[in-house]
């Protein structure tokens, strides 16, 4: 998984980090954007990455940014058709002869998105707005999915998990920090922030290569 929580991403930074992604074929499992400075004038750029990620995309954490009403009904209705896509390659698999259960299964879970403490104005119509266009969604967070000590969690049968999401920034009052988790082991995983800051500054680089060599392969050709 990819970790930027905190990294001071606006959303020019953010694009430049997705197209790297893209060009070095990276298919990111679970990406974590909490705390940053992401808008709704990331959602190109978020549903293009969504799109681009195809099966492998299990986690996506934006909680705590400047994302609104449109930009998040935006990007969940991505994030859940490339979940059925996953389904129908499952399903495809399954009536090809494959025994594989585990493939069936990969493609059968729901997407782990969190937003909250987004710029939300009205989650219940948005949750409403999804349902209308065939998005099933859930608010159950880990805990709650949780069946016993040692049994897995009873995943239910949506498109989309989304924890929390009804708590956004306008209901804590200008309150900063997050008084939920961000992701479903936020606290497993913490990356030291001079290497957060030093991988970036290699994606920006690589993006700038990159370009280099495309306009240098342009000029080459010719006109």
């Amino acid at each position: 998984w990819a970790d930027f929580r905190g990294a001071g991403l606006g959303d020019e930074e953010l694009a430049q980090l997705l197209v790297c992604f893209e060009a070095l074929g990276v298919r990111v499992q679970r990406l974590w954007l909490t705390s940053n400075g992401v808008s709704g004038r990331s959602l190109d750029a978020l549903q293009s990455f969504v799109e681009t990620s195809g099966t492998s995309l299990q986690e996506l954490s934006l909680a705590n940014n400047n994302l609104d009403d449109e930009s998040v009904f935006g990007l969940l209705t991505a994030v859940a058709a490339a979940r059925k896509r996953r389904d129908w390659q499952a399903k495809a698999r399954q009536n090809g002869a494959s025994n594989e259960a585990e493939d069936e299964q990969e493609g059968l879970h729901p997407c782990w998105v969190f937003l909250a403490g987004n710029r939300v104005q009205d989650p219940a119509a948005l949750l409403e707005r999804l349902q209308r266009a065939g998005v099933t969604a859930s608010l159950d967070d880990a805990d709650s999915l949780q069946r016993g000590k040692n049994e897995a969690p009873a995943i239910p049968d949506v498109d989309l998990l989304l924890p929390h999401f009804c708590f956004q920034s306008t209901d804590l009052g200008g309150v900063t920090g997050s008084p939920w988790p961000v992701s479903r082991d936020e606290e497993s995983s913490s990356q030291d922030a001079g290497q957060q800051e030093r991988l970036l500054e290699a994606l920006v680089n690589l993006t700038e290569t990159l370009g280099e060599t495309g306009m240098a392969s342009q000029a080459d050709e010719g006109p």
